[in-house]
């Protein structure tokens, strides 16, 4: 798994490693932060805060870590990165970092949540949270190429909160007979320039999405992507509930396309194949 701080000068950039405290014997003799099973995140934060100006990056070997540790800013999350608290003092913002090649399950809250402009999120696979799978603030960022298995309860599986400027391209949202999820991609209320691209979102017999997209931003485009529910009786839905969106080019079985009346106006929806009832 590799928590990627991105800087400057690659050449330059360190790369350090964090083992678990059940990682491998040969993981925990090469780190160069080796975790107790308690607390673990005390190791993490060091070993990131060890790294030199112009970033670089730490690596987690394989292992679990202390899954009861009480986070008491923000909220329990797999990995995360802010800089204040929810209406606390502002402080200098996080920027840069990219999240990939990690498996993040059963998060008590957030999977993964990153504060701050040019944050990206690939190769990942992620799953049940009991809040949103990954979650992007602040923009410009990228949310791609990951694969987000649903067998539970589950809020958003990919989403932003107040965040402009980001593309969400390229994901596997996969929802398991037993998975229960509320929105497969979201855009948050007032944020703007979202570009919702190529992703596949599939609801197997026994799984439940109640809306595949909920584009709550302004100047949305969703372009190309397949989505897929398994009970016609029950479609999910693909709502446009903010204005200046672009709606093309979609594949879509069991599922209504829903705009809103103060958007009807300035969203266009063409070219897309529907198949299931009306």
């Amino acid at each position: 798994m590799a928590l990627i701080l991105t800087g400057a000068s690659p050449s330059r950039a360190a790369t350090v490693t964090v083992a678990a405290s059940n990682s491998s014997r040969e993981a925990r003799e090469r780190a160069d932060f080796l975790c107790g099973g308690e607390g673990d995140e005390k190791q993490i934060n060091a070993a990131i805060r060890s790294l030199p100006d112009v970033g670089g990056t730490v690596l987690l070997a394989e292992g679990t870590g202390d899954p009861n540790v009480s986070h008491d800013r923000f909220e329990f999350c797999g990995i995360k990165a802010y800089y204040q608290a929810p209406g606390g003092p502002g402080g200098t913002p996080n920027h840069h970092i990219t999240i990939s090649d990690c498996h993040v399950l059963n998060a008590h809250r957030l999977g993964i949540m990153l504060e701050g402009p040019y944050m990206k999120v690939v190769d990942n696979v992620l799953g049940n949270a009991g809040s949103d799978s990954v979650e992007i603030l602040t923009g410009p960022g990228i949310i791609s190429r990951n694969q987000v298995i649903i067998t539970g309860r589950t809020h958003v599986a990919i989403g932003t909160d107040r965040a402009d400027n980001i593309i969400m391209s390229h994901n596997l949202v996969h929802i398991r007979k037993g998975g229960d999820l509320d929105i497969g991609f979201r855009s948050w209320a007032q944020s703007q320039r979202h570009v919702i691209e190529g992703n596949i979102l599939t609801v197997e017999e026994g799984g439940a999405c109640r809306k595949a997209m909920d584009i709550r931003g302004l100047g949305a485009t969703v372009i190309g992507n397949s989505i897929y529910t398994w009970n016609p009786e029950e479609p999910t839905s693909l709502c446009i509930t903010a204005g200046h969106a672009l709606v093309h080019g979609n594949l879509l079985e069991n599922v209504r396309i829903e705009v809103s009346e103060e958007a009807r106006n300035s969203v266009v929806v063409r070219e897309n194949l529907i198949k299931g009832k009306p």
